[in-house]
């Protein structure tokens, strides 16, 4: 390869790399504003996919049909700027090797974020129930208060009522005097 294409080959493969994770960071960030969290091994299938899915054709048909099962893998002799050797796929920088996809994983492995779900669940319904209950406090508190501010309505306007028969009676004694 003379001097030339090989600058340019490696900032298309530069460019590629970055594109992917850039792509992953994003897949990684939805997650999280989607309440979800991305584990590192996650997010390194994300980016391995996206790689296999711009190298390989029958990646990218698969990746089409708009359903995976599992994490692709690019093809062996995908270039990388970073790699140590052919056919040795790229590793992020500073992180560990790549835990198993989704598919190989444990049961356990599965149901831990399952379970970290349920248990957001079940404080979020027991801070529903906890508002409910305020809500139906202040209710009744606002029912107490508008009964005693009637109450208190009353009162004044039969006040009201004593004092201008009480003026009227003093008008009269002091027209009688």
């Amino acid at each position: 390869m003379r001097g030339v294409d090989k600058v340019a080959a490696i900032r298309v493969i530069e460019q590629r790399r970055r594109s992917t994770s850039s792509l992953s960071q994003q897949a990684a960030q939805a997650a999280r504003q989607a309440g979800h969290l991305l584990s590192d091994a996650a997010q390194w299938d994300v980016e391995s996919t996206l790689r296999a899915v711009l190298t390989d054709p029958d990646a990218a048909d698969r990746w089409a049909g708009g359903r995976l099962e599992g994490a692709l893998t690019p093809p062996a002799d995908f270039p990388s700027v970073t790699a140590p050797a052919a056919g040795t796929p790229r590793k992020p920088s500073g992180e560990a090797a790549p835990k198993p996809s989704a598919r190989t994983r444990t049961k356990d492995e599965l149901a831990d974020p399952r379970s970290q779900r349920d248990e957001r669940l079940d404080q979020a319904r027991t801070a529903a129930e906890e508002a409910a209950q305020q809500l139906r406090d202040a209710r009744a508190g606002q029912a107490d208060a508008e009964a005693a501010r009637e109450r208190a309505r009353e009162r004044h306007d039969q006040a009201q009522q004593q004092l201008q028969q009480a003026r009227q009676e003093l008008q009269r004694a002091g027209q009688e005097q």
